[in-house]
């Protein structure tokens, strides 16, 4: 019965951490598409991407090993700390990746370069969300 417990001990770890991973990435990837479009800058800002993703995912690895310290001394269950540490980290660093790419999606809109106007209808723009539009009511 242990080896079971155990078992299911490491797949809930296993499971939660992917989303964690997505979300590294996805910073990483930020950056890399902020770099396509800023040429001059290319190598910086990659290099920034790279280390924000490494930095987030050492302070995850970092914390969930040292959870013990925390659950233990308090008596408090540890896969309820782990799980609710889970959720409000990879929450708050969605929500920063979310925020960068409304607010850079609005810059983007700002400019020419957001202009669509003399673009032809896209064969997948039923498919497209608008992620920066407001409901006006109409």
């Amino acid at each position: 019965a242990a080896a079971a417990d155990v078992g299911l001990q490491i797949a809930a770890v296993r499971t939660l951490a992917g989303p964690g991973h997505v979300i590294y990435s996805a910073f990483a990837g930020y950056y890399l598409g902020l770099a396509k479009f800023n040429p001059d800058d290319a190598g910086p800002i990659v290099v920034k991407g790279l280390v924000i993703a490494a930095v987030i995912h050492a302070v995850y690895n970092t914390v969930v090993t040292n959870l013990g310290m925390l659950t233990g001394p308090l008596g408090l269950p540890s896969g309820l700390v782990f799980i609710g540490f889970v959720v409000v980290y990879d929450g708050v660093l969605f929500y920063v990746l979310y925020r960068k790419l409304v607010a850079y999606r609005t810059a983007y809109e700002r400019t020419d370069a957001g202009s669509y106007e003399d673009e032809p209808e896209r064969e997948d723009a039923e498919f497209l969300v608008d992620l920066g539009a407001e409901d006006d009511g109409q």
